[in-house]
């Protein structure tokens, strides 16, 4: 599974509408992947916060910049490319 999978399938993580195979999938991801694991926890955190508040929808151009900003960036941080190698050195050098 890449991240690109892994947030497809976000949502019914969260839910616990996730078929058993594919959770140990998820799971196994999210112990090898650090950008996914902090998008698990925000989101964790966030749900928290806002449980028992008024819903609040996104306008839907805020919604889209905000899903092509994290899909990009889940892209670029994919195994094996480029971005990603680079990245994972300078988290090392910091």
């Amino acid at each position: 599974m890449n991240c690109t999978e892994f947030l497809a399938k976000l949502t019914d993580y969260f839910d616990g509408q996730i078929d058993p195979n594919l959770l140990a999938e998820v799971k196994q991801h999210l112990c090898s992947c650090h950008h996914c694991e902090v998008v698990v926890d925000t989101t964790r955190k966030t749900i928290d916060i806002y449980r028992g508040h008024e819903p609040y929808d996104l306008p839907e151009d805020v919604s889209t910049r905000l899903r092509s900003a994290i899909m990009a960036r889940c892209k670029s941080c994919e195994p094996g490319k480029p971005e990603a190698v680079s990245a994972s050195k300078a988290r090392k050098k910091s």
